[in-house]
C-alpha cells in the first residue's frame, strides 16, 4: 500500500431506492482502498423531488471511509447554485482533510455534476493533482447546455488528468471540445470478482435470454420483447428473464400481457449488485436494445460468466463483443432484425466457447487490470 490518500468524489452513496445512484465511483473507492488510503466524498444536491434527505453520511459500507453530504437544493438558479456547491465542497474538502490527511489527488467522477470551475481552481490554487473521469450520457450525445459545454472545455484545458470510461465517449468529448484526442485517456469499468466465479451456462431444457438494467425509455425494452414474442412463436423451450426497476415497468408488463406470452417472461425486479452474479446464472444470452449506452457494464458482467451477447451497433464494446462470438444488429428499433439474431445465436450456441469468453473478459475488464490502469495514471507526476 502506498502512502498516496485520494479522495474519489461521486454523486452520492448508491442506495436501492435511488437506482443506486454513485455506484461506479463508489466502487473505484473501493477498487483502490488495498494500494491508497482512498476515501469516498459526496455532495448530493438533487432536488427534493428526488432526494428527501438533509444532513451528512459518515458511515459507508464495505470497508470504505469518507463523508457525504445530503442537501436537495436542485432547482436553484444556475449562478447561485454554483456557489452553494462550492461552498458545500470546501466545507466537506477541510473536514476529510482534517479527518483523514490533505489528498495528493482528487479524483472526481460525472465531474460536470460533482464540480465547477469554483472547485476546480481551489483544488489548483492548493496545488492538488486532479483527475476526471467522465460516464454522462448527455455528454456522449451532446446533450449538454451552453454552460456545461463551456466548463467541459474549461477542463480540457487545464493541468487535470482527463478519463473517460469508453472510446465513443472519447469522441464526443473531442467533438464537443475540439481537444487534442491524446490528452484524453480511457479506463473502463471494470466487473467485480463474484462473476467470473460462477459456473459457465450450460444449455438445459429451457433457453433463456435476459436483460438487466433500469427500465427507461432509452433501454427500449419494448423493442426486446417484441422481438421475443416473435423468437416464441418459432421455438417452444424459450425464455426472457427482465432485471430491474423503473418507470416503465407498467408499460411493459401491459405489453407482455397483449402479446400473450406472460408464462415465458419473467420479471425479476430490481436485483442487488452483490446478488446479481447469482441472480443470472443459468441465462444464456444478454440483450441490449438501448439507444445509447456510454459502456455497459451489463454486457461485460455477462461475458465473465461465459454468456453470448447481442447489442445494437455502434456502441462503445462493438469490437469486443464481436471478438467475442456475440452478435450486433443496426436498427434498435427493428424488432424483427432482432428476432432474427436471437434465434441465429440460439442455433448457434453449441460452437461457441464459453471459457474463452470468460477468458478475454477477465483479461481486459477484470478489478486487477483496471486496478494497475489506475496504478500507471497515479504514478504520473
Amino acid at each position: 500500500m502506498t502512502n498516496k490518500t485520494i479522495f474519489v468524489i461521486g454523486r452520492s452513496l448508491p442506495e436501492t431506492n435511488t437506482g443506486m445512484i454513485g455506484i461506479f465511483e463508489y466502487e473505484h473507492a473501493k477498487l483502490i482502498k488495498d494500494e491508497y488510503n482512498s476515501k469516498y466524498i459526496f455532495i448530493d444536491n438533487r432536488s427534493i423531488k428526488s432526494l428527501r434527505k438533509i444532513g451528512i453520511k459518515k458511515n459507508m459500507e464495505s470497508g470504505v471511509e469518507g463523508l457525504g453530504l445530503y442537501l436537495p437544493i436542485g432547482g436553484l438558479p444556475k449562478k447561485l447554485f454554483k456557489i452553494f456547491k462550492y461552498i458545500q465542497f470546501r466545507l466537506v474538502y477541510l473536514i476529510c482533510s482534517r479527518k483523514f490527511g490533505m489528498p495528493d489527488i482528487v479524483h472526481f467522477h460525472y465531474p460536470l455534476i460533482t464540480s465547477n470551475e469554483f472547485i476546480i481552481e481551489y483544488l489548483l490554487r492548493k496545488k492538488v493533482r486532479i483527475y476526471i473521469t467522465e460516464h454522462w450520457s448527455k455528454v456522449l450525445n451532446n446533450e449538454l447546455d451552453k454552460d456545461q459545454k463551456r466548463f467541459l472545455k474549461y477542463l480540457t484545458k487545464k493541468d487535470i488528468g482527463f478519463l473517460c470510461v469508453g472510446a465513443k465517449l472519447k469522441e464526443s468529448i473531442v467533438k464537443i471540445t475540439g481537444a487534442n484526442t491524446k490528452l484524453i485517456g480511457i479506463i473502463p469499468n471494470f466487473v467485480d470478482e463474484a462473476f467470473f466465479t460462477k459456473q459457465l451456462p450450460s444449455l438445459e431444457k429451457t433457453f433463456n435470454y435476459y436483460f438487466s438494467g433500469r427500465l427507461t425509455k432509452n433501454k427500449n425494452v419494448t423493442t426486446l420483447i417484441k422481438a421475443f414474442h416473435l423468437v416464441s412463436m418459432q421455438e417452444s423451450k424459450v425464455q426472457l428473464n427482465i432485471f430491474g426497476d423503473g418507470e416503465e415497468l407498467s408499460v411493459l408488463i401491459n405489453l407482455v400481457k397483449e402479446l400473450n406470452i406472460l408464462d415465458k417472461v419473467t420479471f425479476h425486479g430490481f436485483i442487488k449488485r452483490e446478488d446479481m452474479p447469482k441472480s443470472i446464472q443459468g441465462q444464456h444470452v444478454y440483450i441490449s436494445a438501448s439507444s445509447f449506452e456510454t459502456f455497459g457494464v451489463p454486457i461485460i458482467e455477462s461475458m465473465a460468466m461465459g454468456m453470448r451477447i447481442i447489442i445494437p451497433e455502434g456502441g462503445p464494446l462493438d469490437d469486443f463483443v464481436l471478438e467475442n462470438h456475440g452478435m450486433t444488429y443496426k436498427d434498435v428499433y427493428n424488432y424483427e432484425a432482432l428476432s432474427q439474431k436471437m434465434l441465429c445465436i440460439k442455433s448457434n450456441y453449441k460452437s461457441l466457447n464459453s471459457h474463452n469468453i470468460r477468458k478475454n473478459t477477465l483479461e481486459q475488464f477484470s478489478g486487477k487490470n483496471i486496478l494497475k490502469k489506475y496504478e500507471d495514471i497515479y504514478t504520473i507526476k
